[in-house]
């Protein structure tokens, strides 16, 4: 009976003394896209745009500065890029000037005045979300998707990796839309793959011809504090 007794009290304290189960916690992945006063990121990009004459070509240098910060009324920080161009990654002329907000589940940039949700916290593959959730155009879902191949970007330095895709449509009669964009970790954006055409499909000089379109790729080639 003794013995019994003290198999029970054994039994209760080793329950009693088991710890709840911890909840699993996720990084919510904002150093995919770090933002700090000074920071900068260099790029090398190759544009062809088409039109009815065919395609123009222009090759440059972009550079993007964090170069200022404003505070709103509730607190919100809002980060200013000043985006420079060069042929000669020498003679900088200013661009264009965009913005950045980071908040809790979203990452905003707002180019030329359309602003776009590109990431989505928690980074986590397979996540989906609305990247024109703050502008008024159509409904445009964003997913993350993992890299199957980084060895071209081994020469940035980093070790993780996350592809954003913004579209994937398929080269068909009518048009071809696809665009990713490539973050990683501890850097931010270092790869922009754009490639976006209207085909001709009735009363055409040649069926298929490209009406319009774009081929965007953008490359970083050096990052850091300024």
């Amino acid at each position: 009976m003794m013995r019994n007794s003290l198999i029970l009290i054994f039994l209760l304290l080793l329950f009693s003394c088991e710890e709840e189960p911890s909840a699993i916690s996720i990084a919510p992945g904002y150093d995919f896209f770090p933002v700090e006063m000074g920071q900068y990121r260099t790029y090398w990009v190759e544009e062809i745009n088409f039109g009815a004459f065919g395609g123009d070509t222009s090759r440059y240098f972009l550079n993007e500065v964090i170069s200022d910060s404003l505070i709103s009324g509730d607190g919100t920080v809002k980060y200013l890029v000043e985006r420079f161009k060069s042929t000669d990654s020498i003679d900088w002329k200013l661009d264009s000037v965009w913005t950045l907000q980071r908040f809790k589940e979203i990452m905003i940039v707002t180019e030329n005045n359309i602003p776009y949700a590109k990431l989505a916290f928690p980074v986590i593959v397979g996540k989906r979300w609305d990247g024109n959730a703050f502008n008024s155009q159509p409904e445009k879902m964003y997913y993350y998707q993992a890299l199957s191949e980084t060895a071209h970007l081994q020469s940035t330095g980093a070790s993780e990796f996350i592809e954003v895709i913004i579209e994937d449509i398929e080269e068909n009669i009518v048009n071809q839309d696809e665009r990713r964009e490539t973050y990683a970790k501890g850097i931010g954006l270092v790869e922009k793959d754009y490639v976006t055409f209207q085909f001709c499909s009735a009363n055409c000089g040649e069926l298929g011809e490209i009406q319009s379109g774009r081929i965007l790729k953008q490359n970083l080639v050096g990052y850091g504090p300024n």
